[in-house]
């Protein structure tokens, strides 16, 4: 797989991983079951030139593949549903390339989605030589998550090729269709169009056939983006040509990104994607078991912030972590009962059954989104119904506001003391909210402080030393 692939939407391609057969109640997909397809390129994806005389820099290149092409077209129905078209053309440069170009793996959820293979060629001393007949082509479990006990029933379509020579180009194309159910036919998209390789032409366009506004936004970057008129679809494409590629120093923070992106949406505000969370996060009317559970904890428990801190000390221990995120799954939570009868659940089930507690004590509280990884990057993106990882739950008690992760584990002692994750930012799903909330904490007990001292000595031969503390 080329490594570029890997910066793609976080849905896209993805390295072939851990491989697991699981049939239990046919809840995950048989591979044997997934037909892999053949067909033309679709008609309304825009044929690109490429240029193979370019020289390769040889300099910049660091995983032995040179990327003349790399094209992404999307298509949007006015219904709403949508195809993803991908075409990359690359040169092995060395031995390196070899191995990142011999095989292509696309990873995609056979609950919502089917891969087309359209087209792959190796071009060899300026002869095209067609091996999408010759190639090895299998469909295996890819369940990256494994270890984190998170299933998502999604599928790796591996493309084997076989005679695969330093100074080959690969030129390979095919067309994911179909969109999550839980997205309701909303549309959102992003993509990084600045690398740390060198990249000779990129292609980002959207055939846009709804008859509402996309909106576009741009980080890092002000490319030119071209709008045209085609028939009933307006297309919006920019054309990047041989960028200078960026570096990423190794100690930058987790939420620094110097990379620019493109994001395109149907939705421009915040609101309108607590608007869509909330029927997901709709708590019933509370179960007899729930009552039963947040009964046992009054009678143990006088006061409000000691019956908090019970209830969730009880869904991080009672229930052990699970997510089955198979299709709509990977958003719509289980309602508390279901979660309470399974006794497992992931982030979202955790935290439902939580506010049900809390319900059940008259506490109110709410499901708070957040990206466990962008931190503080997510306040500089657009909104999007794709922006978020992970859910935690939101209080406030006696004046007082609290972030609680219930997939946290050994959490013990006094609301006051616990501790409370930061990541940056978050989305509560509460009606009337309509903006990130910053979930930085005013809590003395709550920080990490870190002091890195270096001693440079004056003569070169010496020893320099660094010497880390660091308080949590």
């Amino acid at each position: 797989m080329s490594a570029i692939q890997k910066y793609f939407f976080f849905i896209y391609t993805i390295s072939l991983a851990i491989f697991l057969s699981v049939t239990s109640q046919n809840v995950f997909a048989d591979t044997n079951d997934y037909q892999v397809k053949t067909a033309a390129t679709p008609s309304w994806v825009v044929p690109r030139a490429v240029s193979l005389d370019v020289a390769v820099p040889v300099d910049e290149i660091s995983n032995g593949v040179f990327y003349r092409l790399i094209d992404s077209q999307i298509r949007v129905e006015r219904d709403g549903q949508v195809a993803y078209h991908s075409r990359y053309v690359e040169s092995v440069v060395n031995k390196i390339g070899i191995e990142n170009s011999s095989q292509i793996n696309i990873t995609f959820d056979p609950t919502y989605q089917n891969v087309v293979l359209n087209s792959l060629t190796v071009i060899r001393d300026g002869q095209r030589i067609d091996r999408l007949t010759s190639a090895k082509i299998s469909v295996f479990k890819s369940e990256q998550e494994l270890e984190q006990q998170i299933y998502n029933d999604s599928l790796t379509l591996n493309v084997l090729l076989d005679d695969i020579r330093a100074g080959d180009t690969l030129d390979y194309s095919y067309t994911r269709f179909g969109a999550n159910s839980v997205y309701n036919n909303i549309f959102s998209y992003g993509r990084s169009i600045s690398w740390s390789v060198p990249i000779y032409d990129q292609y980002v366009s959207v055939l846009w056939g709804k008859n509402i506004p996309l909106f576009i936004n741009t980080r890092n970057s002000e490319p030119k983006i071209d709008k045209n008129q085609l028939g009933e679809f307006t297309q919006y494409s920019l054309h990047l040509h041989n960028q200078k590629t960026r570096a990423w120093e190794s100690q930058s923070p987790s939420w620094y990104d110097p990379y620019a992106t493109i994001y395109f949406s149907e939705i421009q505000h915040w609101s309108e994607v607590v608007q869509w969370a909330l029927p997901l996060y709709q708590i019933a009317p509370t179960d007899d078991s729930v009552r039963a559970i947040a009964q046992q904890i009054k009678q143990l428990n006088s006061s409000q912030a000691q019956q908090v801190s019970a209830a969730l000390k009880y869904s991080q221990t009672q229930i052990r972590y699970v997510g089955l995120e198979m299709g709509s799954n990977s958003h719509r939570p289980t309602s508390a009962k279901e979660t309470l009868a399974l006794r497992y659940g992931d982030c979202k089930d955790k935290a439902v059954l939580f506010i049900a507690i809390l319900a059940a004590l008259n506490i109110d509280a709410y499901p708070a989104l957040v990206e466990t990884e962008d931190d503080k990057l997510l306040n500089e993106k657009p909104p999007a119904l794709n922006r978020f990882n992970h859910v935690i739950v939101w209080l406030t008690l006696e004046g007082k506001t609290y972030w609680l992760d219930p997939t946290l584990s050994n959490q013990f002692g006094d609301l006051e003391h616990l501790f409370q994750p930061d990541y940056g930012y978050a989305l509560i799903v509460k009606q009337g909210e309509n903006i990130l909330t910053a979930m930085a904490s005013e809590k003395n007990n709550s920080f990490t402080h870190i002091n890195e001292t270096y001693v440079i000595p004056e003569k070169a031969i010496d020893v320099l030393s660094l010497t880390v503390k660091t308080d949590y």
